[in-house]
Protein backbone atom coordinates (compact mmCIF):
# COMPACT_ATOMS: atom_id res chain seq x y z
CA UNK A 1 0.00 0.00 0.00
CA UNK A 2 1.45 3.39 -0.98
CA UNK A 3 1.54 6.32 1.42
CA UNK A 4 -1.52 8.08 0.00
CA UNK A 5 -3.68 4.95 0.15
CA UNK A 6 -2.46 4.24 3.68
CA UNK A 7 -3.46 7.69 4.96
CA UNK A 8 -6.82 7.60 3.20
CA UNK A 9 -7.56 4.16 4.63
CA UNK A 10 -6.76 5.37 8.14
CA UNK A 11 -9.06 8.38 7.73
CA UNK A 12 -11.92 6.19 6.43
CA UNK A 13 -11.39 3.66 9.24
CA UNK A 14 -11.51 6.46 11.84
CA UNK A 15 -14.78 7.74 10.44
CA UNK A 16 -16.38 4.30 10.18
CA UNK A 17 -15.43 3.47 13.78
CA UNK A 18 -17.35 6.45 15.17
CA UNK A 19 -20.67 5.71 16.86
CA UNK A 20 -22.44 8.22 14.60
CA UNK A 21 -21.17 6.44 11.46
CA UNK A 22 -22.35 3.07 12.74
CA UNK A 23 -25.81 4.42 13.50
CA UNK A 24 -28.35 2.97 11.07
CA UNK A 25 -31.50 4.74 12.18
CA UNK A 26 -32.53 7.95 10.50
CA UNK A 27 -32.08 11.18 12.43
CA UNK A 28 -33.15 14.79 12.15
CA UNK A 29 -30.36 15.49 9.69
CA UNK A 30 -32.14 13.13 7.25
CA UNK A 31 -35.66 14.53 7.59
CA UNK A 32 -35.44 17.00 4.71
CA UNK A 33 -33.85 14.44 2.41
CA UNK A 34 -34.99 12.01 -0.26
CA UNK A 35 -37.84 9.70 0.67
CA UNK A 36 -36.58 6.97 -1.66
CA UNK A 37 -33.24 6.97 0.19
CA UNK A 38 -35.11 6.86 3.49
CA UNK A 39 -36.91 3.75 2.25
CA UNK A 40 -33.67 1.95 1.38
CA UNK A 41 -32.27 2.71 4.82
CA UNK A 42 -35.45 1.71 6.64
CA UNK A 43 -35.40 -1.61 4.75
CA UNK A 44 -31.76 -1.96 5.83
CA UNK A 45 -30.67 -2.69 2.27
CA UNK A 46 -27.03 -3.00 1.23
CA UNK A 47 -25.50 0.02 -0.45
CA UNK A 48 -24.81 -0.48 -4.16
CA UNK A 49 -22.46 2.48 -4.64
CA UNK A 50 -19.28 3.74 -2.99
CA UNK A 51 -19.79 7.38 -2.02
CA UNK A 52 -16.85 9.67 -1.33
CA UNK A 53 -17.20 10.44 2.38
CA UNK A 54 -14.47 13.10 2.50
CA UNK A 55 -16.93 16.07 2.49
CA UNK A 56 -18.84 14.51 5.40
CA UNK A 57 -15.60 13.73 7.27
CA UNK A 58 -14.49 17.35 6.92
CA UNK A 59 -17.78 18.45 8.43
CA UNK A 60 -17.37 15.98 11.31
CA UNK A 61 -13.84 17.15 12.08
CA UNK A 62 -14.87 20.81 11.98
CA UNK A 63 -17.83 20.11 14.27
CA UNK A 64 -15.57 18.47 16.85
CA UNK A 65 -13.01 21.27 16.52
CA UNK A 66 -15.57 24.03 16.97
CA UNK A 67 -17.22 22.20 19.87
CA UNK A 68 -13.86 22.14 21.64
CA UNK A 69 -13.28 25.83 20.99
CA UNK A 70 -16.73 26.83 22.28
CA UNK A 71 -16.44 24.61 25.37
CA UNK A 72 -12.98 25.94 26.22
CA UNK A 73 -14.16 29.52 25.79
CA UNK A 74 -17.01 28.87 28.26
CA UNK A 75 -14.74 27.13 30.77
CA UNK A 76 -14.64 30.12 33.09
CA UNK A 77 -18.39 30.10 33.71
CA UNK A 78 -19.12 28.84 37.28
CA UNK A 79 -21.13 25.64 37.52
CA UNK A 80 -23.86 27.50 39.40
CA UNK A 81 -24.20 29.83 36.44
CA UNK A 82 -24.44 27.06 33.85
CA UNK A 83 -25.89 28.36 30.58
CA UNK A 84 -24.40 26.50 27.58
CA UNK A 85 -24.33 22.89 26.31
CA UNK A 86 -22.86 21.22 23.23
CA UNK A 87 -23.57 17.99 21.36
CA UNK A 88 -26.80 17.36 23.26
CA UNK A 89 -28.81 14.24 22.42
CA UNK A 90 -32.49 14.93 21.80
CA UNK A 91 -35.57 13.17 20.41
CA UNK A 92 -38.94 14.27 19.06
CA UNK A 93 -41.57 12.18 17.35
CA UNK A 94 -39.30 9.14 17.58
CA UNK A 95 -36.56 10.90 15.62
CA UNK A 96 -33.20 11.30 17.33
CA UNK A 97 -30.51 13.92 16.85
CA UNK A 98 -27.66 15.82 18.48
CA UNK A 99 -27.88 19.58 18.99
CA UNK A 100 -24.59 21.31 18.24
CA UNK A 101 -25.12 24.09 20.80
CA UNK A 102 -27.80 25.16 23.29
CA UNK A 103 -27.85 28.56 24.94
CA UNK A 104 -30.08 27.77 27.92
CA UNK A 105 -30.11 31.33 29.24
CA UNK A 106 -31.27 32.90 25.97
CA UNK A 107 -33.32 30.01 24.61
CA UNK A 108 -31.42 29.51 21.35
CA UNK A 109 -30.74 26.23 19.53
CA UNK A 110 -27.80 26.46 17.08
CA UNK A 111 -26.90 24.04 14.30
CA UNK A 112 -23.49 24.43 12.63
CA UNK A 113 -23.13 23.81 8.91
CA UNK A 114 -19.88 23.40 6.99
CA UNK A 115 -20.94 23.43 3.36
CA UNK A 116 -19.37 24.56 0.11
CA UNK A 117 -19.44 28.20 -0.87
CA UNK A 118 -21.30 27.29 -4.07
CA UNK A 119 -24.12 25.87 -1.97
CA UNK A 120 -24.16 28.79 0.45
CA UNK A 121 -24.65 31.24 -2.42
CA UNK A 122 -28.29 30.09 -2.77
CA UNK A 123 -29.13 29.77 0.93
CA UNK A 124 -30.83 33.17 0.94
CA UNK A 125 -33.56 31.62 -1.20
CA UNK A 126 -36.59 31.13 1.12
CA UNK A 127 -37.30 27.55 -0.02
CA UNK A 128 -33.67 26.53 0.52
CA UNK A 129 -33.73 27.96 4.05
CA UNK A 130 -37.07 26.26 4.76
CA UNK A 131 -35.46 22.88 4.13
CA UNK A 132 -32.27 23.74 6.06
CA UNK A 133 -34.27 24.81 9.12
CA UNK A 134 -36.11 21.47 9.43
CA UNK A 135 -33.20 19.96 11.37
CA UNK A 136 -32.80 22.66 14.06
CA UNK A 137 -36.59 23.02 14.38
CA UNK A 138 -36.74 19.30 15.14
CA UNK A 139 -33.91 19.65 17.65
CA UNK A 140 -35.70 22.51 19.38
CA UNK A 141 -38.94 20.53 19.54
CA UNK A 142 -37.07 17.70 21.23
CA UNK A 143 -35.44 20.01 23.77
CA UNK A 144 -38.69 21.88 24.49
CA UNK A 145 -40.97 18.89 24.93
CA UNK A 146 -38.57 16.66 26.84
CA UNK A 147 -37.51 19.27 29.38
CA UNK A 148 -39.00 19.25 32.91
CA UNK A 149 -42.29 21.12 33.13
CA UNK A 150 -41.73 24.87 33.32
CA UNK A 151 -37.94 24.67 33.21
CA UNK A 152 -37.80 26.51 29.87
CA UNK A 153 -40.63 28.94 30.57
CA UNK A 154 -38.23 31.86 30.00
CA UNK A 155 -37.71 30.80 26.36
CA UNK A 156 -40.11 33.42 24.92
CA UNK A 157 -39.96 32.68 22.09
CA UNK A 158 -37.34 29.96 21.58
CA UNK A 159 -35.08 30.68 18.62
CA UNK A 160 -33.35 28.34 16.17
CA UNK A 161 -30.14 29.38 14.46
CA UNK A 162 -28.00 28.16 11.58
CA UNK A 163 -24.34 29.15 11.67
CA UNK A 164 -22.75 28.43 8.27
CA UNK A 165 -18.99 28.37 7.68
CA UNK A 166 -18.15 27.33 4.09
CA UNK A 167 -15.17 24.98 3.91
CA UNK A 168 -13.79 26.68 0.79
CA UNK A 169 -14.55 30.28 1.73
CA UNK A 170 -13.16 32.95 4.05
CA UNK A 171 -14.37 34.46 7.32
CA UNK A 172 -16.18 37.08 5.24
CA UNK A 173 -18.38 34.29 3.82
CA UNK A 174 -19.65 33.02 7.18
CA UNK A 175 -23.39 33.51 7.70
CA UNK A 176 -25.93 33.28 10.50
CA UNK A 177 -29.66 32.71 9.94
CA UNK A 178 -32.24 32.82 12.73
CA UNK A 179 -35.93 32.01 12.99
CA UNK A 180 -38.43 31.62 15.84
CA UNK A 181 -39.19 28.06 16.87
CA UNK A 182 -42.04 26.63 14.80
CA UNK A 183 -43.43 23.34 16.06
CA UNK A 184 -45.45 22.92 12.87
CA UNK A 185 -42.21 22.48 10.90
CA UNK A 186 -41.09 19.68 13.22
CA UNK A 187 -44.53 18.06 13.20
CA UNK A 188 -44.74 18.09 9.38
CA UNK A 189 -41.30 16.45 9.20
CA UNK A 190 -42.42 13.77 11.67
CA UNK A 191 -45.60 13.17 9.66
CA UNK A 192 -43.62 12.90 6.41
CA UNK A 193 -41.28 10.37 8.02
CA UNK A 194 -44.17 8.34 9.46
CA UNK A 195 -45.76 8.11 6.00
CA UNK A 196 -42.49 6.73 4.59
CA UNK A 197 -42.35 4.20 7.44
CA UNK A 198 -45.92 3.10 6.69
CA UNK A 199 -45.13 2.74 2.99
CA UNK A 200 -42.09 0.60 3.76
CA UNK A 201 -44.11 -1.61 6.13
CA UNK A 202 -46.74 -1.99 3.39
CA UNK A 203 -44.03 -3.27 1.03
CA UNK A 204 -43.90 -0.22 -1.24
CA UNK A 205 -40.51 0.21 -2.92
CA UNK A 206 -41.10 2.95 -5.48
CA UNK A 207 -40.98 5.92 -3.11
CA UNK A 208 -40.64 9.53 -4.33
CA UNK A 209 -37.16 10.45 -5.56
CA UNK A 210 -36.79 13.94 -4.14
CA UNK A 211 -33.30 14.60 -5.49
CA UNK A 212 -32.40 15.02 -9.18
CA UNK A 213 -30.57 12.29 -11.07
CA UNK A 214 -27.16 14.00 -11.18
CA UNK A 215 -27.20 14.58 -7.41
CA UNK A 216 -28.04 10.94 -6.74
CA UNK A 217 -25.31 9.80 -9.11
CA UNK A 218 -22.66 11.55 -7.03
CA UNK A 219 -23.96 11.36 -3.47
CA UNK A 220 -26.36 8.46 -2.94
CA UNK A 221 -25.12 5.05 -1.82
CA UNK A 222 -28.24 3.44 -3.37
CA UNK A 223 -27.95 5.07 -6.80
CA UNK A 224 -27.68 1.86 -8.85
CA UNK A 225 -30.44 0.13 -6.93
CA UNK A 226 -32.72 3.15 -7.17
CA UNK A 227 -31.96 4.79 -10.51
CA UNK A 228 -29.39 2.62 -12.27
CA UNK A 229 -29.82 1.93 -15.96
CA UNK A 230 -31.59 5.17 -16.81
CA UNK A 231 -29.19 6.12 -19.60
CA UNK A 232 -31.75 8.21 -21.47
CA UNK A 233 -33.02 10.52 -18.80
CA UNK A 234 -36.19 12.50 -19.40
CA UNK A 235 -36.28 16.22 -18.65
CA UNK A 236 -37.33 15.79 -15.03
CA UNK A 237 -39.00 18.34 -12.78
CA UNK A 238 -36.34 19.26 -10.21
CA UNK A 239 -37.97 19.97 -6.86
CA UNK A 240 -34.91 20.02 -4.59
CA UNK A 241 -34.87 23.63 -3.28
CA UNK A 242 -31.10 24.15 -3.35
CA UNK A 243 -30.59 22.86 -6.88
CA UNK A 244 -33.73 24.63 -8.14
CA UNK A 245 -32.44 27.90 -6.66
CA UNK A 246 -29.02 27.33 -8.24
CA UNK A 247 -30.63 26.73 -11.66
CA UNK A 248 -32.62 29.95 -11.32
CA UNK A 249 -29.57 31.94 -10.16
CA UNK A 250 -27.46 30.64 -13.04
CA UNK A 251 -30.20 31.26 -15.60
CA UNK A 252 -30.85 34.81 -14.42
CA UNK A 253 -27.10 35.53 -14.39
CA UNK A 254 -26.80 34.14 -17.92
CA UNK A 255 -29.65 36.33 -19.13
CA UNK A 256 -28.08 39.37 -17.46
CA UNK A 257 -24.74 38.46 -19.05
CA UNK A 258 -26.30 38.27 -22.52
CA UNK A 259 -28.06 41.58 -22.00
CA UNK A 260 -24.80 43.12 -20.80
CA UNK A 261 -22.92 41.75 -23.84
CA UNK A 262 -25.55 43.22 -26.16
CA UNK A 263 -25.23 46.61 -24.44
CA UNK A 264 -21.43 46.52 -24.70
CA UNK A 265 -21.54 45.71 -28.40
CA UNK A 266 -24.06 48.50 -29.00
CA UNK A 267 -22.05 51.29 -27.33
CA UNK A 268 -18.51 50.09 -28.11
CA UNK A 269 -18.34 52.02 -31.45
CA UNK A 270 -18.87 55.25 -29.50
CA UNK A 271 -15.92 54.55 -27.22
CA UNK A 272 -13.15 53.12 -29.40
CA UNK A 273 -10.15 55.45 -29.26
CA UNK A 274 -11.40 57.33 -26.18
CA UNK A 275 -9.17 57.89 -23.17
CA UNK A 276 -10.33 59.56 -19.97
CA UNK A 277 -12.70 59.43 -17.00
CA UNK A 278 -16.45 59.77 -16.63
CA UNK A 279 -19.00 58.90 -13.94
CA UNK A 280 -16.63 56.81 -11.89
CA UNK A 281 -15.15 54.85 -14.82
CA UNK A 282 -12.00 55.20 -16.93
CA UNK A 283 -11.74 54.34 -20.62
CA UNK A 284 -8.70 53.60 -22.76
CA UNK A 285 -7.48 51.23 -25.47
CA UNK A 286 -5.16 48.29 -24.87
CA UNK A 287 -2.10 47.80 -27.02
CA UNK A 288 -2.60 45.57 -30.06
CA UNK A 289 -1.15 42.09 -29.78
CA UNK A 290 1.90 41.03 -31.79
CA UNK A 291 1.33 38.69 -34.70
CA UNK A 292 2.83 35.20 -34.85
CA UNK A 293 3.63 32.54 -37.41
CA UNK A 294 1.40 29.48 -37.63
CA UNK A 295 1.64 26.39 -39.89
CA UNK A 296 -0.02 26.71 -43.29
CA UNK A 297 -2.17 23.59 -43.26
CA UNK A 298 -2.98 23.65 -46.98
CA UNK A 299 0.70 24.10 -47.92
CA UNK A 300 1.71 21.25 -45.63
CA UNK A 301 -0.85 18.95 -47.23
CA UNK A 302 0.36 19.89 -50.75
CA UNK A 303 4.01 19.25 -49.89
CA UNK A 304 3.26 15.91 -48.27
CA UNK A 305 0.97 14.97 -51.15
CA UNK A 306 3.69 15.77 -53.73
CA UNK A 307 5.95 13.21 -52.01
CA UNK A 308 3.19 10.63 -51.57
CA UNK A 309 3.22 10.99 -47.82
CA UNK A 310 0.25 10.94 -45.49
CA UNK A 311 -0.11 13.94 -43.24
CA UNK A 312 0.37 12.68 -39.66
CA UNK A 313 -2.55 13.19 -37.29
CA UNK A 314 -2.93 12.65 -33.58
CA UNK A 315 -6.23 12.24 -31.69
CA UNK A 316 -7.53 15.33 -29.94
CA UNK A 317 -10.22 14.99 -27.27
CA UNK A 318 -13.57 16.44 -28.16
CA UNK A 319 -15.06 19.44 -26.46
CA UNK A 320 -16.33 18.44 -23.02
CA UNK A 321 -20.02 18.67 -22.20
CA UNK A 322 -20.94 22.17 -21.17
CA UNK A 323 -23.62 23.46 -18.84
CA UNK A 324 -26.69 24.81 -20.62
CA UNK A 325 -29.41 26.64 -18.73
CA UNK A 326 -32.27 28.29 -20.60
CA UNK A 327 -35.82 29.37 -19.91
CA UNK A 328 -38.43 26.66 -20.14
CA UNK A 329 -40.82 27.25 -23.04
CA UNK A 330 -43.73 26.78 -20.65
CA UNK A 331 -42.62 29.86 -18.69
CA UNK A 332 -42.14 32.14 -21.70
Amino acid sequence: MDYLSEVQSQVIAWDQARARSQQRELGWSDMGGCRAQMGFRLRDEWATDDVDDWPAIKGTVLHEWLTGIRRDAAGGIPASNFRMSWDVATEYGGIRGHVDEIDWASGVITDWKFTKLASLRVWDDPEVLDERFIQPQGYCAGVMFNAPMGSLAHWKPPMVRLMVAPVDGTFADWRVYERPFDQDVADMAVQRYQIVQEQVIAGETDLPRDKPYHFCEHWCEFFQACRGGQDQRPMEEITDPEIAAAIEAYGLALEAEREADATKKAVAPLLRGARGRARGFTVSMTRPGAGRMVPDQKEVEQVFGAHGWDVPYIPVPGKPASLRVQRSKKEE
